[in-house]
């Protein structure tokens, strides 16, 4: 309503600006012409998917946004059922995904056009079905939560490469630094094969 009524909103500046002008370009060369453009080495892949998008559903910055909204509340919801994977009652869970709903960047990416909802989608989905009930043991979780990540590194490696060092960060932290007075000290081995 503000974009329409009071002053142009969308599709923002900078890199929003660009995917959907290329975007744009791409939907004039139809579905598969958009498709036939996508690549993982430059972040115009993701304007080849939305051009596909928009060869579809006609060029308006609104197909690029409801797509970006919807990766938005599947996030929120991810991170619901993230929270109860990992032990937390309903009501904790709820207040976790409203806390992944009011962070600006998820806000700020859920609502302008930008590659970011693509990556976090898979990366959330990968951590859901690494939580899952008993995926550890038999290492699917480990499977899945590689493949959602190899597809969110399509479209921005070097942020997911960010995210693992953070991961294996906080893995490193819980090692050492978590243990329990009275608990042994595992193996530097065992810890190290953990990691890795």
């Amino acid at each position: 309503l503000v974009h329409h009524q009071i002053f142009v909103l969308l599709p923002g500046r900078g890199d929003a600006r660009t995917f959907f002008r290329e975007a744009t370009t791409f939907s004039q060369l139809g579905f598969e012409g958009a498709l036939a453009e996508f690549t993982v080495t430059h972040s115009t892949g993701f304007s080849a998917l939305m051009g596909a998008m928009l060869s579809v559903f006609g060029q308006s910055i609104l197909v690029m946004e409801l797509a970006n909204i919807t990766m938005g509340l599947a996030v929120v919801a991810l991170v619901y059922r993230l929270a109860l994977n990992c032990g937390a009652d309903p009501s904790l869970a709820k207040r976790a995904a409203l806390i992944m709903a009011l962070i600006p960047s998820t806000a700020q990416y859920s609502v302008v056009a930008l590659r970011e909802m693509i990556l976090v989608l898979p990366f959330m989905m990968g951590l859901v079905a690494l939580t899952s009930q008993r995926s550890y043991v038999t290492a699917t979780g480990m499977l899945f939560f590689s493949f959602w990540c190899s597809l969110a590194a399509l479209f921005h490696g070097g942020m997911i490469l960010g995210i693992a060092g953070l991961g294996a960060g906080a893995f490193v932290f819980q090692m050492f630094a978590s243990r329990l007075p009275g608990q042994s000290k595992p193996s530097i081995i065992l810890n190290l094969l953990l990691l890795g």
